[in-house]
C-alpha cells in the first residue's frame, strides 16, 4: 500500500491566484469589442476578489490586448481569499475566443503548442511571467519560410527565441505560418496561451506524475 504522503495533489481549474492577458484579435468594421473576465466559485461564502493590472493604478483606461509580437506588461491578475474559477472571453465581430485559466499553483515550466493547419490566418501564441527574472526559451518549429520579428531582431524555423520575463511580463508571438510544435521552456513556471484567429488551438504543457509523464490541455480557445 502506498503511503498517503507519496500521492502528489491533483492539479485542478480553482485556485486562488491567476495571470491571465488578451492576445490579439482582429477588429471589424472599428467596433472593437472589451474583453471579459468572468469569475466563480463553489463556496457558500462571500470570496473576496482583486482584480489589477500593470500600472492600473495611475491609469483610468488602458489596452490590455496585445499586438503582433511583441514584449510588454499586459497582464491581469486576480487574487481572492478562497478558491475560485476564472474563465476568459476575448470576443470581436468574427470570433468568439475563450479560454478556461489555470491558477499559479498549477502552472509548469514547458509547454508545446498546437494549432490549425493550413495558417489562414496569423497563428498566435503568449507566454506570461509569474515571478521576476524567469529566463524563457522558446523553439520554433522546423517550417520553411517562417519568421519572427522581436526588437528588431527576426527569428527563423528551427531557432530559439531567448526573453527574460518579469512578474505580470506578457510575450506575444504571431506568424503567418503554422506555429504547432514551438517547445517553450523556463526556469521558472509561467503561463502560456495559444490560439489562431477565428479559429481553435491549444497549448499543452508536459506534466510529471507519479507513474512517469503525462500530457494534459491547460488552455483552449
Amino acid at each position: 500500500m502506498r503511503n498517503v504522503n507519496d500521492i502528489q495533489a491533483v492539479l485542478d481549474n480553482r485556485g486562488k491566484e491567476f495571470l491571465v492577458a488578451f492576445m490579439e484579435n482582429e477588429v471589424y468594421h472599428g467596433n472593437d469589442i472589451n474583453p471579459e473576465i468572468y469569475v466563480t466559485t463553489s463556496k457558500k461564502t462571500i470570496v473576496n476578489v482583486n482584480v489589477s493590472a500593470s500600472d492600473s493604478a495611475s491609469q483610468t483606461e488602458y489596452n490590455l490586448r496585445l499586438n503582433h509580437t511583441e514584449l510588454t506588461k499586459k497582464a491581469v491578475l486576480i487574487e481572492a481569499d478562497d478558491e475560485i474559477v476564472v474563465y476568459v472571453v476575448n470576443r470581436e465581430g468574427m470570433s468568439d475566443d475563450v479560454y478556461l485559466a489555470m491558477p499559479i499553483d498549477a502552472l509548469g515550466k514547458e509547454y508545446y503548442t498546437v494549432s490549425y493547419s493550413p495558417a489562414t490566418h496569423y497563428c498566435l501564441f503568449a507566454v506570461i511571467g509569474v515571478y521576476d527574472e524567469t529566463n524563457v526559451s522558446i523553439h520554433l518549429p522546423h517550417i520553411h519560410h517562417l519568421s519572427v520579428s522581436l526588437n528588431g531582431q527576426t527569428y527563423h524555423g528551427n531557432q530559439w527565441m531567448n526573453v527574460t520575463l518579469d512578474r505580470l511580463s506578457t510575450l506575444q508571438v504571431r506568424s503567418k505560418h503554422d506555429l504547432t510544435g514551438s517547445h517553450i521552456v523556463s526556469s521558472k513556471p509561467i503561463a502560456s496561451i495559444k490560439w489562431k484567429q477565428e479559429n481553435r488551438s491549444w497549448a499543452w504543457r508536459l506534466t510529471r506524475s507519479s507513474c512517469g509523464n503525462a500530457t494534459s490541455i491547460i488552455v483552449m480557445g
